[in-house]
Formats: structure tokens, sequence, C-alpha cells
């Protein structure tokens, strides 16, 4: 009855067949008793996890050194992969060479894995966007600052000399770089601004997990 009602799925698994199995682990492959009993064990392993699961196995009947806690994925009739995390020792059943087997669901975990994986990986290509835009903008602004640069001193030393229209003209250059650099200080307040409430919501997100 313990077996039966434990949280775990729990199995035995025998020359590639399960031999028992618990109603925990019937309902972590979708499956009835029947037919966890009838299928294959292998059919109900991921194709890209079958080779660790049988290396795993290999190794623990001839009493080598081996995984005994790992994950792998469970295949459903439907075809629906779950994972489910595996603790085997090797055992005998009815005489003969067996694995009994613990069973953990752990698709849930598996799946805000896979989403805090995605997160921080949006969140390094945005570190990276705004590096390249940090350092494009440094060398942009040294454009307009040597034309500041150059007006001023254009007109510190002819300015006396030069006509009127002369240095209207040279004062429009100073104060389209101007417009300029407050056009890029403004993207870099808009990015910064974003950036604070991105953090905000993120350490908000935190919290509420």
């Amino acid at each position: 009855i313990h077996v039966e009602n434990a949280y775990e799925g729990i199995i035995v698994t025998q020359a590639g067949y399960v031999k028992f199995a618990n109603a925990r682990a019937a309902a972590l492959s979708q499956r009835t008793l029947a037919e966890a009993y009838t299928t294959p064990f292998p059919d109900m392993i991921h194709p890209e996890d079958r080779p660790r699961v049988y290396q795993n196995y290999l190794k623990r009947m001839r009493g080598e050194p081996t995984e005994n806690l790992y994950d792998f994925r469970v295949l459903t009739p439907s075809g629906e992969a779950r994972w489910v995390t595996i603790s085997a020792v090797a055992i005998e059943w009815e005489g003969q060479p067996a694995t009994l087997n613990f069973l953990t669901d752990a698709t849930q975990r598996k799946q805000a894995e896979a989403e805090m994986k995605r997160a921080l990986e949006k969140e390094r290509e945005l570190s990276e966007l705004k590096t390249r835009f940090v350092a494009l903008t440094s060398h942009e602004f040294k454009t307009p600052l040597a034309t500041i640069l150059s007006s001023v001193e254009l007109l510190e030393d002819f300015g006396e000399r030069m006509p009127a229209a002369q240095r209207r003209e040279v004062m429009n250059l100073v104060k389209g770089a101007l417009k300029r650099m407050n056009g890029m200080l403004d993207q870099v307040l808009l990015i910064g601004r974003a950036d604070r409430k991105s953090t905000r919501l993120n350490s908000s997100h935190l919290f509420i997990s």
C-alpha cells in the first residue's frame, strides 16, 4: 500500500521491460499498468536520451560506477515528452538481475530552467546592444564636439575680422552640432530609463516568485 501511494514513481526493469510499476509511475508516462508492462522500456524514453539511459543501465548491471541521479525524457503514447528525474539501483527480481528505479516528475523544473535561460540570453543580448550603443555614441560625440571646438577657435582667432554672414554661418555650425549632441543625449537617457524600468520589473518579479 505504501508503494502504491508513494509520491515517486517506482518501477522495476528487467531485460528491457517493466516488471513492476506503481500507479504513480504509470501516470508519469500516461499509460495504464497493462501498457507499461507490454511496452519495451526503451520505447518509453525520448530517442535523444536513450543512449545515456542505456549506458547507465549497462554500467549498473556490470557493477561499474555510473550516474545514480539524473534527468531524462519519458515519451507518452501521444508522443509528448515529459521530464523525469531517475534514481536507480541494481537489484535481483525473481532471481534475475534487474534495476529498481525511483522517478520524480521534473517537467515544471525543466520548463522553469528553460525560461530562465531564455531570460538570461535576452538580458545578455540587451547588454551587448547597450555596450555597442554606448561605444558608438561615445565615438559619435567626438564629431560635433570637434565641430564646436573648431568653430569656437575660429571665432576667437578671426571673429572680429570675419563678415557678419560668415560669423552667422559658423554659429549655425555650432548650433547644429549642439542640436545633434542634444539628440544623442536624449537617446542615452531614453535607454537609461528603459533599463531602470526593466530592472524594477525584474526585481519585482523575483520578489513575487
